[in-house]
């Protein structure tokens, strides 16, 4: 496991995310409409959400589902996607839904 911290000096990002690869279900529609049922690996995760590594495009906002290894489910939408032609594959940024984070990789120290 490297749990590297990913942000950088002077980042944008309000939390903090960790480089981790966590095998994933992600199930929802795509950008054209076709259900879809993946196998996905996240590249970094925060208390929020995550990036993940996919094979398909989606469109921002778009909700759908992830199903951890433990059958743990969580509802998140698509906060950015882009495709990178040279590996023809994508990598998407996703925000989990606020009712939906209990039980997350990463939890909030606060609660």
């Amino acid at each position: 496991m490297n749990s590297s911290k990913t942000n950088g000096v002077g980042s944008r990002r309000s939390t903090k995310r960790i480089s981790l690869q966590i095998p994933l279900t992600m199930t929802g529609q795509d950008e054209y409409g076709s259900v879809f049922a993946d196998q996905v690996l996240t590249e970094n995760v925060s208390k929020d959400g995550g990036c993940v590594l996919l094979s398909r495009d989606l469109r921002r906002q778009q909700l759908f589902r992830i199903e951890g290894q433990n059958g743990t489910r969580f509802l998140a939408h698509v906060r950015w996607c882009m495709y990178y032609a040279r590996r023809n594959t994508r990598r998407a940024g996703f925000q989990l839904d606020p009712s939906s984070k209990n039980g997350w990789v990463i939890g909030d120290a606060r609660t």
